[in-house]
């Protein structure tokens, strides 16, 4: 289907990333071997110069599904340092089906239909970017073991406040260890 930039963000005085999805053969094919990929989208992150010229790229984590980024937060204190938060399909099906001939991937979803909570903090440098560690926060599952449709999790934005840590803002109807309990569908801040 294509590539898809989804979250871009400063880090350092004159670096940008840009974190997104690509199809195996997709445009970024490049960054990696993307060839024994498990999932049929991958998410990447990737650092651009001053001139928007890509320096480096990795692919996210995807033990859990296909991840969409939504959401870049550097470090004030420490410029080498990138998070990046992403809403994880946790049931990879089929590609779900857009009507439209050119659809806005960054507004759909072309893999999944709920999602969880992955974070992950990478250290960009001139030789590579280097995952320093991923941190992935399950729904709980309904009785059946399944997963309903109001449980996906959908992140809004990030910041990585000095003293305090990061901070995610979204929004779910989902229950477990990151997002509280509920009951109902009422959707709820995250």
């Amino acid at each position: 289907m294509g590539d898809a930039c989804r979250a871009i963000g400063l880090i350092g005085v004159s670096q940008l990333a840009v974190a997104g999805t690509t199809d195996p053969q997709g445009h970024l094919n490049y960054l990696e071997d993307r060839s024994e990929l498990e999932w049929p989208q991958q998410g990447f992150a990737m650092t651009l110069d001053a001139l928007g010229q890509p320096l480096n790229g990795v692919a996210l984590s995807s033990f859990s599904g296909v991840p969409y980024p939504q959401a870049i937060a550097g470090d004030l204190r420490d410029p080498s340092v990138l998070f990046i938060a992403s809403m994880t399909a946790n049931q990879v099906t089929a590609s779900n089906a857009v009507e439209e001939p050119y659809p806005n991937w960054t507004r759909e979803f072309q893999h999944g239909s709920t999602f969880e909570l992955t974070v992950e903090k990478f250290y960009p440098k001139e030789d590579g970017i280097t995952p320093a560690w991923t941190q992935y926060f399950p729904v709980d599952t309904n009785e059946d073991g399944g997963y309903d449709e109001f449980t996906s999790v959908h992140v809004g934005g990030m910041i990585n406040k000095p003293g305090v840590g990061l901070i995610v803002a979204g929004s779910t109807a989902a229950s477990g260890e990151a997002y509280g309990t509920n009951t109902g569908n009422n959707i709820q801040g995250l």
